[in-house]
């Protein structure tokens, strides 16, 4: 095993604390690129560098001597970031994307994370991009929900997708950072095609609590998201369903998925 680190950025997010704690147990060494002084309390074990993905040469920097980066998308700064990890001669990539980056047309946050990966080609780099589609956390949304208005007002609420634990994604991505030859695409769902009625009442029985559901229309569906989540996250979350609406969800499950009954029981005390 290289003795060479393996740089992960967001290391203090959700996503990429769990990439660090996966490949840190896999005996690999890693190092994290953080912004200011947070290290957010990082296994000491893990290499501390400090900059931002706007900052190409604290990039560079960072990237210089990786066997492999984990690069979380910031669209913003993506063009600076992959200046500075082609100036590292990074050897591989591995960006978080999304299943709606190979969506038809620009929906949600489609465009966006195309144009992360987009920016990582053009460089010339290895580029792998893991595309999850919905995170079961952000049916944590529906606890502020509840509180607000004792039922969950959602559009399309028998519409089935397959939402992936925070747990598969990370460990997707840290597979990818240590394969041999990882593909370019990896598109990843949960195991299980389940409808926003479904998983309430899922999440009901973990919680020992009823928990309504009320079929509305997108824009009240958006209108009530956005007294919980900030209004373009709300936006993006209605646009999503209602592609998926039209045009189904195939699964992608990964090998020993976590389902979403164990996440229901992780999360239940948020619920109750």
């Amino acid at each position: 095993m290289s003795s060479e680190p393996i740089l992960v950025t967001g290391a203090t997010g959700d996503v990429g604390r769990r990439v660090v704690t996966r490949l840190l147990r896999l005996g690999h060494p890693v190092r994290a690129l953080v912004r200011g002084s947070d290290d957010s309390g990082l296994p000491a074990d893990v290499e501390i560098r400090r900059g931002d993905l706007n900052d190409r040469d604290a990039v560079r920097t960072a990237a210089e001597g990786a066997t492999a980066v984990y690069l979380f998308p910031v669209p913003e700064a993506v063009d600076r970031a992959a200046d500075g990890l082609a100036d590292a001669g990074a050897r591989r990539v591995v960006v978080l994307s999304s299943l709606l980056a190979g969506a038809d047309g620009d929906v949600a946050t489609g465009p966006l994370h195309r144009r992360c990966e987009d920016a990582l080609h053009a460089r010339s780099l290895s580029v792998t991009a893991i595309r999850p589609g919905a995170f079961m956390d952000n049916d944590l949304a529906w606890a502020g929900l509840l509180a607000r208005f004792g039922e969950l007002p959602l559009a399309w609420p028998d519409v089935a997708v397959a939402p992936v634990h925070t747990d598969d994604v990370a460990a997707t991505v840290a597979d990818a950072l240590v394969a041999v030859e990882p593909p370019p695409v990896v598109e990843l769902t949960g195991p299980d095609l389940l409808s926003p009625i479904d998983r309430a009442a899922i999440l009901a029985r973990a919680a020992g609590r009823p928990i309504p559901v009320a079929a509305t229309g997108p824009d009240r569906a958006r209108e009530a998201l956005a007294e919980v989540l900030p209004a373009d996250v709300a936006q993006v979350v209605v646009e999503a369903t209602g592609w998926t609406a039209e045009h189904g969800q195939v699964l992608h499950p990964r090998n020993r998925p976590t389902g979403y009954r164990q996440w229901a029981v992780e999360q239940a005390p948020a619920f109750v």
